[in-house]
């Protein structure tokens, strides 16, 4: 079925998220960088406009959200960015109602 909650991490410019939005009602477009969550804003001003999306500065090794905010999450080109050898090896999913990839 439809998910409620959707998490694109990092969201980049935000290019997945009108595909993501096909998926869910509700698409919380996150990134490291502020100039990409700009970047992201730019680009979905509809999307945001209707209540669909909202942007987040935040690490995807410690996001600032409740556990189990999101029903699922999308980490495309994540992983590339991740230094630490220990968390790559690690997928902390304690902020999803249910891990959907262990």
């Amino acid at each position: 079925g439809r998910l409620e909650r959707l998490l694109d991490c990092p969201c980049g410019a935000g290019r997945l998220v009108p595909t993501l939005l096909r998926h869910a009602e509700h698409v919380t477009a996150a990134d490291l960088s502020p100039a990409m969550v700009e970047q992201a804003r730019d680009a979905l001003r509809t999307e945001y406009a209707a209540g669909r999306v909202e942007f987040a500065l935040g690490s995807a090794e410690s996001l600032p959200f409740a556990d189990g905010t999101f029903d699922a999450a999308v980490c495309h080109r994540l992983i590339h960015h991740v230094v630490d050898p220990a968390a790559r090896s690690a997928a902390d999913a304690s902020s999803f109602r249910s891990p959907c990839c262990s």
